[in-house]
């Protein structure tokens, strides 16, 4: 069910319409609790270089990506860059997740010079 300028969204806690609903209001969502208060959260759309910085992309290939031609205009489109950040891997969320499996914290088999050692 869907009322004009109300949505609902993700259920976080149990009330007795079994819904949260949030308002949006210009840039501004106005959230009410089940509990009946309503705070007023602000909003603003990820720029490319947030999705890129999000990412773990060095900010001098950020930089190179959002360039621009000498008319001032840009060599690569922001929905095609916002394309490119979003169909990424979060390389700091990987690497820390092979870290923990392959050096898992307490593990004996891990030495000083972070070689594995099976015996």
């Amino acid at each position: 069910m869907v009322l004009k300028g109300i949505s609902p969204t993700i259920k976080t806690t149990i009330d007795k319409s079994n819904m949260t609903f949030v308002t949006v209001m210009n840039k501004q969502i106005i959230h009410t609790a089940p509990n009946g208060k309503k705070y007023s959260i602000q909003i603003r759309k990820y720029t490319p270089r947030d999705c890129f910085r999000l990412m773990g992309v060095h900010e001098a290939d950020i930089d190179k990506l959002l360039s621009k031609e000498k008319s001032g205009a840009s060599i690569i489109c922001k929905s095609k860059l916002y394309a490119l950040a979003g169909n990424s891997i979060v390389t700091n969320c990987l690497t820390a997740m092979f870290e923990e499996l392959i050096f898992p914290s307490g593990n004996h088999y891990h030495d000083k010079t972070g070689q594995l050692s099976l015996f």
